[in-house]
């Protein structure tokens, strides 16, 4: 997604982006079906798993990078204000 952004979007617009194609990927999984009997019925629910586990991690990465870069800001804003008003000192 990130390299894709060539209209210099946020990282919230860039993860918002991110969750719903994590979600069209979530209810296209959930599609598909494979009967209990069916002998790869085992293998289809073990990638099944790790599939749905990796998008839900991958959301709650998107959620920490956001409030990870948020307070990096913030940061930066409260120091770059401290530099300025030294420098007007």
């Amino acid at each position: 997604m990130s390299k894709d952004n060539l209209e210099f979007q946020g990282i919230k617009s860039i993860v918002q982006r991110s969750n719903k194609e994590l979600e069209r990927m979530q209810k296209e999984l959930n599609a598909q079906k494979i009967e209990k009997d069916d002998i790869r019925y085992e293998i289809f629910k073990m990638i099944y798993d790790m599939i749905t586990d990796n998008i839900e991690l991958r959301k709650k990465i998107n959620f920490f990078m956001v409030g990870i870069t948020e307070q990096a800001t913030e940061k930066l804003e409260k120091h770059g204000n401290r530099l300025k008003v030294r420098k007007q000192h």
